[in-house]
């Protein structure tokens, strides 16, 4: 058993490598997208269907892998889908990418990973069994956490799938709504460093926060009921 999960650990990194190297090389930048918005446009139009599938799996496959395209591809969303429901298919993609990502180092890279680095997870770990939920939440949330990192530290913890899911899901929420709809101006972007407005970072920070405050309250030893 144990050298069938590395088998499958190492299948899925020379996947990994090979769908990054193909993103490389066919150049998946903004001015790329930017260049081909009418061929998008017209398949949108002619099969909308197709075209929303398609996009939610090479969205899972980016997230799942940690290809550095989420946000281009959550903002090209909110322009050829719409604001809502451009927002709703990078969600779905990158929550059951994230999903994937936290199943692989659970059950195939856990045991390495955790001796490999177990004291630099301790604190993580130590947080996660007092905190649960809300802690994780409130990583989701924050828009400077790397969710690579989120979804690996999750995945050798204990903290159970579902409680995973929802705060995925929950967590990703508000940044990819505000990547949504400030797609709706792809044609006129220079590049996607104009969507990292003060205001927009302020916003995430706040919802952060908000969801930081049960942490808080439970570390002073106040009771919720």
């Amino acid at each position: 058993m144990k050298y069938t999960k590395r088998f499958a650990g190492v299948i899925l990194f020379l996947i990994a490598i090979v769908v990054y190297v193909m993103i490389k090389k066919n150049g998946l930048t903004l001015a790329w997208v930017q260049s081909n918005r009418l061929y998008f446009e017209q398949l949108v139009d002619g099969s909308y269907y197709f075209a929303v599938f398609s996009f939610i799996i090479f969205f899972v496959i980016a997230a799942a892998l940690n290809i550095p395209v989420t946000i281009l591809l959550t903002v090209s969303a909110g322009y050829f889908f719409g604001a809502l429901p451009g927002a709703l298919y990078a969600i779905t993609g990158a929550t059951v990418g994230s999903i994937l990502s936290f199943l692989i180092y659970r059950y195939f890279l856990g045991e390495y990973v955790q001796k490999r680095y177990s004291k630099k997870l301790r604190a993580f770990n130590n947080a996660i069994e007092q905190y649960g939920a809300h802690y994780l939440l409130v990583l989701q949330l924050l828009p400077v956490t790397p969710t690579m990192l989120i979804n690996i530290f999750a995945g050798l913890t204990k903290i159970s799938f579902f409680t995973f899911f929802w705060t995925t899901a929950i967590g990703i929420a508000p940044g990819t709504l505000i990547y949504a709809v400030a797609g709706r101006q792809l044609a006129h972007l220079s590049s996607l460093n104009d969507l990292f407005s003060l205001l927009n970072v302020l916003l995430l920070l706040v919802l952060a926060c908000l969801a930081f405050v049960p942490v808080i309250v439970r570390s002073l030893g106040i009771k919720m009921a």
